[in-house]
């Protein structure tokens, strides 16, 4: 459960304000604080700064998570609905750093709920939309050097799609950037269509696509660079 964003226990720690400092991250954005319905004195502080995020959780020392140290991450969304009637939307957004630690934000919230679920949703999103953007040069030169870059999870019935500086491969088949159309991403599903009718190239769960920001930036900017030549 949060705490409202004017509680005392959502205001920065002294560790976590040393640590920010050391780490030069820069001005703090936003807070939140999380507790658990039987410790409701013992809450979990995520603070949002330009340079990065810093996780406090209770009874440990805080942790920071700059933007250049997030190697993955992972966002879940899904409408809870019960007889056709919408009843709530779940969350849950994973940052993992390079060396395994991660930072989680999740919980729930009404279409009209409580401010503080909805900002801290809000929050997720906005985090997932930074690293997209903070990762994009880098896949870029990875690309323009002649890798690959790989996306998604191979499952039973789904396989990794492979990004290159042709195109775009999945299983066997391939598809190059002036024969795709732009990426729709619609409940829950990021969907790849052939400019010329429409089809689906590629069709997954957002859920089961980490890095997923990044993989639309860089679709974007190759689809740009594509158009321009």
């Amino acid at each position: 459960m949060l705490y409202p964003r004017d509680s005392p226990w959502v205001e920065l720690t002294e560790p976590t304000r040393l640590l920010a400092a050391q780490l030069g991250l820069g001005a703090l954005r936003e807070s939140f604080a999380t507790h658990g319905s039987l410790f409701k004195d013992r809450p979990n502080r995520i603070h949002r700064f330009d340079g990065g995020l810093v996780r406090h959780n209770w009874g440990k020392e805080p942790a920071a998570f700059r933007w250049n140290d997030v190697t993955t991450w992972e966002s879940r969304v899904a409408d809870l609905m019960r007889y056709g009637a919408y009843l709530r939307t779940d969350f849950s957004f994973t940052f993992v750093r390079s060396d395994g630690a991660k930072a989680q934000l999740e919980g729930s919230h009404a279409r009209n709920g409580p401010a503080e679920a909805l900002a801290y949703a809000a929050l997720g999103h906005r985090v997932c939309g930074i690293l997209g953007k903070a990762a994009l040069a880098a896949a870029l030169d990875e690309l323009r050097a002649g890798q690959t870059l790989t996306f998604g999870r191979t499952t039973l019935t789904t396989a990794r799609l492979r990004v290159t500086s042709a195109g775009l491969r999945y299983r066997t088949r391939e598809i190059a950037w002036a024969q795709m159309a732009a990426p729709i991403v619609a409940k829950g599903t990021l969907t790849v269509p052939y400019a010329a009718d429409g089809r689906a190239f590629y069709r997954c769960t957002v859920a089961d696509i980490p890095r997923m920001t990044l993989l639309l930036n860089v679709l974007e900017a190759r689809q740009a660079a594509s158009e321009r030549s």
